[in-house]
Formats: structure tokens, sequence, C-alpha cells
């Protein structure tokens, strides 16, 4: 598997075109992935995947079967799935809370982890589906 994109800097989709608002709010009140192609943000290292691609081929053609699930690219558009100022630490957040983290979301919103179900449970789909057909 390959790393979880982050959707830290709403720039990165807003410069696209794709709504927000400017300033940077990170993830907070998204609701519609990224449509556009070709998005990349800036986690994600095109250098790096195609140094991995030339790895997992140099492997094949010495006879080691190797597979990537490639997570990052697979989920770099779901800028909507993430908890936002609606993380839960221990306990729900009260209605205070989020509004205090809804004055201040580019310090306050959780960009890099996702709600359940979701955006997980396609990468954990997919990988069984994998395993069961090997």
């Amino acid at each position: 598997m390959s790393m979880s994109p982050t959707h830290l800097h709403s720039d990165e989709w807003e410069a696209a075109g794709s709504g927000g608002g400017g300033g940077n709010h990170q993830c907070y009140n998204e609701t519609e992935p990224i449509e556009g192609e070709g998005h990349h943000g800036r986690d994600m290292d095109p250098a790096f995947a195609g140094g991995l691609e030339a790895l997992v081929a140099r492997l094949g053609a010495r006879g080691v079967a190797v597979r990537v699930l490639n997570v990052t690219q697979l989920s770099e558009h779901r800028k909507d799935a993430h908890p936002s100022v609606h993380r839960r630490q221990w306990h729900p957040p009260t209605e205070a809370q989020v509004r205090a983290r809804a004055r201040n979301p580019s310090s306050d919103a959780d960009c890099i982890h996702w709600c359940l179900p979701g955006v997980p449970d396609v990468w954990n789909q997919i990988l069984y589906a994998h395993i069961m057909s090997s």
C-alpha cells in the first residue's frame, strides 16, 4: 500500500476551480470530491510514484511478483471524507467545541484521518478482493 493522502491545503483544489471561497480552510465544509482529472496534492510526489513503478517492474523481471495498492492516487480526490471539525477525541465533540473549531478550521480541522465507514473500507475491499482472487 502507498501513503494515505491528506487534504491540508485547500488552495490545491480551489486553484483548479473546484470551490471553497479562498483562504486555507483545509477540508472544512467540503461536501464534494475533487472532480478535476490529473489532480495531485502536495503530498503526492510523482517522482516517488514513478520510482515505485520502476522498482516493481525490476522485481517482476527477476521473478518476484509484487503488487502495490496505490491508495494515494485512489483517495486523492476525496477531500470531503475527513472528520474536519467534527473529529472525535475520546468523546464526541460538544456543539460548542464544533463551533469553536469551525472559527479556525486552518488549525482545528482534522484533514488527515478518514470518516468510517468510508474511504478506508474501499481500500480494505480492494485488498480483500485481491487476496481472494490470488
